[in-house]
């Protein structure tokens, strides 16, 4: 199997999840990277005076592509936590579906640095960029068999 079905496997497999599904979320390989995909619905509309998407509906879209694109570079089964998430809203969002550019920035032991680009009509004009850190599942599961109580922490003398 080729890196690109691979990832489009990946990505395919954690897009079946309901957030995913409720994003009508997708993703294709372009120039050798995943290309995201918020598919447009209108559940997504925050505003609809100016009929926008809600900018929850886009951090979430975010989110999701950074777990999406990091599973998918690491050959991970699992979704990452997000540990900070930070948008900036460059422009008002129209109607439409959006689609986004992930960048792993670093990966450490436990965390991974991303960043996001999202646009609409044109790559040329972002809508918000993201930058993200998330923590990795092995470091999820380093850290909860480190908290769980020993044999011996449960032991208790009799009276």
């Amino acid at each position: 199997m080729t890196p690109h079905a691979d990832m489009l496997k990946v990505a395919k497999t954690l897009a079946a999840r309901p957030i995913g599904e409720w994003l009508n979320y997708s993703a294709s390989v372009d120039n050798d990277r995943l290309l995201h995909r918020l598919g447009f619905d209108e559940r997504h509309i925050g505003n609809p005076a100016i009929r926008a998407l809600h900018g929850g509906v886009v951090a979430t879209f975010f989110e999701f592509a950074a777990q999406v694109e990091l599973a998918a570079a690491r050959k991970m089964a699992g979704l990452s936590r997000i540990v900070t998430n930070a948008v900036d809203y460059m422009a008002p969002t129209k109607a439409a579906d959006m689609f986004a550019s992930v960048t792993i920035d670093r990966v450490t032991r436990r965390v991974a640095f991303v960043e996001l680009v999202g646009w609409q009509d044109d790559a040329a004009k972002p809508v918000a960029v993201a930058r993200l850190c998330l923590r990795l599942p092995t470091a999820q599961k380093q850290i909860a068999r480190a908290l769980a109580p020993s044999p011996a922490d449960t032991y208790l003398p009799a009276p």
